[in-house]
């Protein structure tokens, strides 16, 4: 289930997207995102092969450092969370809204080598 997922802040002031979602996981799925607008996909990020794992998961990913930043547009966003076999086959997939206002990012789009929405980093306390 994917419960939230919406722009917010890392600790240090940078701007994030914080997902939080109830995770009933067997071992083996590969778990992607994708973050879109309106009219195109603006950012993906996959986590690799899930354990098995029952709970509640809250993890943020970065949207900006530097001179580089994911292309966000002005409107709303969605973000589509997607468990898959590893021959390919989709085992359950979520989408939602994107919440809070979006931020104003400036920057190149992230090389592939860039921390931009690269490393799954924690939430908040009290998150």
């Amino acid at each position: 289930e994917l419960g939230l997922a919406r722009f917010s802040k890392l600790e240090i002031g940078l701007p994030s997207l914080e997902i939080v979602m109830q995770v009933d996981a067997r071992p083996g799925a590969a778990m992607d995102l994708w973050l879109t607008d309106d009219n195109s996909v603006v950012a993906r990020w996959s986590a690799g092969s899930s354990a098995v794992y029952n709970g509640v998961v809250c993890f943020q990913l970065m949207l900006q450092q530097g001179a580089e930043a994911v292309p966000l547009g002005p409107g709303k966003h969605q973000l589509t969370v997607a468990f898959r076999e590893p021959e390919g086959n989709v085992v359950t997939a979520k989408t939602a809204e994107v919440k809070n206002l979006t931020p104003k990012l400036t920057g190149a789009v992230p090389a592939p080598a860039s921390e931009v929405f690269r490393e799954g980093l924690s939430c908040p306390r009290g998150s």
